[in-house]
């Protein structure tokens, strides 16, 4: 298990098999695009060492984190929005 000092990972978990696309995201900082499906018996997906979690923290010190569902027909390849959001953490 890779893990960096003052990050924080995200996983989306599934209780059941699913074929989903989605994107995590912490803070202004989001994941790519990610795809679990039934076909790999993942039921788990996420991002280790996602963001700095200080990077994260808004004035208060809270940190929203979520999910975004996407459509099924999401072109992994054109993941413009990623770019909006921040598109990853690097710890600086």
């Amino acid at each position: 298990l890779r893990q960096t000092d003052g990050f924080c990972s995200l996983y989306l978990r599934t209780l059941k098999p699913a074929n989903l696309r989605f994107r995590l995201f912490t803070g202004n900082v989001a994941s790519p695009i990610l795809e679990a499906t039934s076909a790999t018996g993942s039921r788990d997906l996420g991002r280790h060492d996602m963001c700095f979690l200080k990077d994260a923290l808004d004035a208060s010190g809270g940190v929203v984190i979520g999910v975004e569902l996407l459509p099924e027909g999401t072109d992994m390849s054109q993941d413009k929005d990623r770019d909006k959001m921040g598109g990853g953490g690097s710890g600086s």
